[in-house]
């Protein structure tokens, strides 16, 4: 019966699940390079179970294997679920074959070197690393996370083949209910049935056919389907030769539909205790139950292909999954594009049933190496396989990454890894109207870091050892010494809490900004755990949730009410741009704000919708409307106009929106237009400016005379941008200095993200008494932020000064500033290198546009 079967193709898989099967998912002899022998379990990586996570090998796994005296009349298979990196696989001593490729499944015959009884099984295995350079190989990011996996991380089994076995089977389901079935058979059947069930195992409809050749295809039709996630069913195929059945396979499906908005979040597989992406499926559905509560709806593998368990839950939960390739920054050669073909293919045949599958993109920021052949070659495979999905050729887009621009993909991703202030000016500069219309679904973008309380992470293995150089990984490991030096004591406690509110802040604007220029389409946050590189995940490094998430599902939504200002012009010889403050507005003006819906759900019909805003002390304003909303559109619900009565501080404002399961809030501020001193001396490039008219103060300051040069009274404000001229006022014994940085200068900042990496904290000072803040920075402050910070030591005779406003820096656990005083003999010098003016991004321009801005400068110079 041997010769019925032949040896398994590298391009196929023989399946039959009536065939004979023993489980190799046991103990296993493990030597890994020069250390001893010892057991270790298969499936796993082998480096959750040593303390070794650098060796890339030779690893060698070693046990015997009984074999029956009846499996010799069979062809019988070794066959692995994936093996890390490169395997090759001995029995008796003989070598039986190799396959390489960490994430697929391979079959390798070995009957020619089995005898009935014991027979030794050696597989000798190579990770990536110094013979497998990642980048040469599909090795995804998690190499760049913290390090390689090795070893036998998936299932591993025998099968015994008799007569009968199926490869190539390809299913394809349509929205009208057909189904397309194709195939190969290997045997000698009489005939073929196909059934279809649904989830509780009721067969809906079956076909018998016969055969006229190995390879087969069919179509059959499920009367008016429920669409995939509402319903999943079953196909199964049997093979008979008369009565008796031979050989028989089943997959899960489902009948596609019209995505909804997409509200992902991303995940490179990281995970500590098992250091492969190899989730028991209890936990997978814990995960995906944690997201949907946060409002997602939506998974990204990025980068990494996790065991099919994975998409079984999903499947099986209704979570929507985006299958990105392994293949990020690669170096491209001809053997590289030979086995990305091989290994793309081998994942798409096993794969490409699972209905939860809606995106596959082909590879991450992919440079010019990707040429265009290869990539076309890449995305036929993946059309051919996924006809329903969107797919994607380089997540990120060619033209941010200098990669090869093809008319491919079915969507456009960006990954806008940016300050809030500049996210609408990428999407507008990367938006033209002359290219064809796609949805827009961005790949990755809006993280936000919230540093950790290493107080539950100091044992961890990823901060003891030296598996990477990854730039932002060093400081991780040298947290102690860095916390030391910053004076945090507490681990690092206090600061994550400060930090989860400030990125609540950070991502609400983001995604509501998404959301006023579309319902349709979707993103992906990053990210979805923390790891040893970044802590912008939405669960910490015990997999606890960090967010409320009755906050996050009033803008993390299907339906989401969001805010804009009205535009303005201004003439400076021509007309500009004069963005309004999205937060703040002064005290004395009719101030406006327009309330938006983006409905990314069913069609709204008359639905009553309630605001009102309101301060600690009273009502300010509150109103009604009523929404039509078709599905997919965003438009205008209402305009809402705030008026509060002049004061003589900033006044802190909520306004709240209520519509049946649909509510959402924003602090804002009132301020009141400030009081300027009568008279005020200009230094550095100040001094050569017409001060009032560039900066916007012309009617804020009327009564102000701004004058060149140093004061002849020392009891007369200063304000210069320029460090030297401020210490010659100190020197001159002037008592109020400001020194605004309007300008990098070495000597004293640093060029940094303002929201990116950085955790802001405030300082008791009389200055904050004044302003209403909660404790932490959230996007009131956005017209003020700016590019780089002053350096935590600056030169003498400065010395240390008193820092008012102060980053954290959540990756280097570095302190800066934004804001410090200084007293030098009976000087105060106040230092600052905020945009009190805006003018960076989407901030508003001068201090007129600049409510909080203006107010501070005020309060500085008084």
């Amino acid at each position: 019966m041997r010769e019925k079967i032949p040896l398994a193709s590298p391009d196929h898989f023989l399946e039959n699940t009536l065939a004979l099967t023993l489980t190799l998912d046991s103990e296993w002899e493990f030597r890994l390079g020069g250390e001893r022998a010892r057991t270790i379990t298969v499936p796993s990586a082998w480096e959750a179970s040593t303390a070794d996570k650098a060796t890339d090998g030779p690893a060698f796994y070693r046990r015997q294997i009984f074999i029956p005296a009846e499996w010799l009349t069979k062809k019988i298979f070794l066959e692995a679920d994936a093996i890390s990196h490169h395997a090759v696989v001995r029995v008796n001593g003989h070598m039986a074959g190799e396959h390489t490729g960490l994430w697929t499944p391979f079959q390798i015959e070995i009957t020619p070197w089995v005898h009935e009884g014991e027979n030794a099984l050696e597989i000798e295995v190579w990770k990536l690393g110094e013979r497998y350079p990642p980048r040469a190989w599909l090795g995804g990011f998690l190499p760049d996370v913290a390090v390689t996996f090795g070893g036998v991380w998936q299932s591993l089994r025998l099968r015994a083949f008799e007569s009968a076995a199926f490869n190539d089977l390809r299913i394809h389901p349509q929205a009208n209910g057909q189904l397309s079935v194709s195939g190969t058979f290997t045997g000698a059947a009489t005939h073929l049935i196909v059934a279809i069930h649904a989830a509780d195992g009721a067969q809906i409809t079956s076909a018998e056919f016969t055969p006229d050749d190995p390879t087969f295809s069919l179509t059959l039709t499920v009367p008016n389907p429920q669409p995939f996630p509402l319903s999943t069913f079953y196909f199964q195929l049997s093979a008979f030769s008369n009565a008796q059945i031979l050989s028989q396979v089943s997959r899960r499906f489902g009948f596609p539909s019209a995505l909804p908005h997409l509200r992902g979040v991303l995940d490179w597989g990281w995970d500590a205790e098992h250091i492969a992406p190899n989730l028991p499926s209890e936990k997978i559905l814990e995960n995906f139950a944690q997201a949907r509560v946060l409002g997602f709806n939506l998974w990204k593998l990025c980068l990494y292909v996790p065991p099919e368990n994975f998409f079984d839950v999903a499947d099986e939960a209704g979570m929507w999954l985006w299958l990105e390739l392994p293949m990020w920054l690669p170096h491209i050669t001809p053997a590289f594009k030979a086995h990305a073909l091989h290994e793309y293919e081998a994942l798409f045949r096993r794969l490409h049933h699972h209905p939860s599958i809606a995106i596959v993109s082909l590879g991450c920021e992919l440079n010019a190496q990707a040429d265009a052949d290869f990539l076309q070659a890449l995305w036929g495979l993946a059309r051919e396989y996924f006809p329903n999905a969107l797919l994607c050729d380089n997540s990120g887009s060619a033209e941010a990454y200098g990669g090869v621009d093809l008319p491919l993909s079915d969507f456009y991703d960006y990954h806008f890894y940016t300050d809030p202030h500049f996210f609408e000016p990428l999407v507008q500069h990367f938006s033209r109207a002359y290219r064809p219309a796609k949805p827009w679904l961005y790949g990755e973008f809006c993280d936000a870091d919230t540093v950790r309380d290493y107080a539950a992470v100091q044992n961890a293995w990823w901060l003891k050892d030296a598996t990477t150089e990854h730039p932002d990984y060093v400081p991780q490991r040298e947290w102690r010494e860095r916390l030391a030096a910053a004076g945090v004591t507490d681990f690092g406690a206090a600061l994550t809490q400060v930090a989860r509110q400030q990125a609540t802040a950070i991502r609400k604007h983001i995604l509501e900004a998404v959301r006023r220029h579309t319902a349709t389409g979707g993103y992906v946050l990053t990210g979805w755990a923390d790891t040893p590189v970044t802590t912008s995940g939405v669960v910490d490094d015990a997999g606890k949730p960090k967010f409320n998430a009755l906050e996050w599902q009033s803008f993390n939504a299907k339906v989401v009410l969001t805010l804009d200002r009205p535009r303005r012009r201004a003439w400076q010889g021509g007309d500009r741009p004069a963005p309004r403050d999205p937060y703040s507005f002064w005290q004395d003006e009719a101030a406006e704000f327009t309330l938006i819906i983006s409905n990314g759900g069913p069609k709204l019909e008359n639905a009553g919708l309630t605001w009102e805003a309101f301060t600690e002390e009273a009502m300010v304003a509150r109103g009604t409307a009523r929404i039509e909303a078709a599905a997919g559109e965003v438009r205008e619900v209402c305009r809402i106009k705030l008026i509060v009565p002049p004061g003589v501080r900033p006044v802190e404002i909520t306004l709240q929106t209520h519509l049946t399961g649909v509510n959402n809030q924003w602090k804002l501020w009132a301020v009141p237009r400030p009081t300027f001193p009568k008279q005020i001396m200009l230094g550095g490039n100040f001094a050569h400016l017409d001060f009032a008219q560039h900066f916007g103060l012309a009617r804020l300051a009327r009564g102000t005379e701004f004058t060149a040069g140093l004061p002849a009274q020392t009891n007369t404000p200063y304000l210069t941008n320029s460090f030297d001229d401020a210490l010659a006022a100190a020197e001159q014994g002037i008592r109020q200095i400001v020194l605004w940085l309007t300008e990098p200068d070495t000597r004293l900042t640093a060029n940094l993200p303002f929201w990116r990496e950085a955790i802001h904290t405030f300082e008791p000072h009389p200055i904050w008494e004044a302003v209403p803040h909660a404790g932490f920075a959230d996007m009131r402050l956005f017209s003020v932020a700016s590019e780089f910070a002053l350096t935590p030591r600056p030169p003498l005779p400065l010395g240390e000064g008193e820092h008012i406003w102060r980053r954290f820096d959540a990756r280097q656990l570095t302190w800066s500033s934004y804001l410090a005083e200084w007293r030098v003999g009976e000087s105060r010098v106040w230092v600052t290198t905020l945009r009190l003016a805006g003018g960076a991004g989407a901030q508003p321009v001068g201090f007129e546009n600049n409510p909080w801005g203006a107010w501070l400068l005020a309060r500085l110079l008084e």
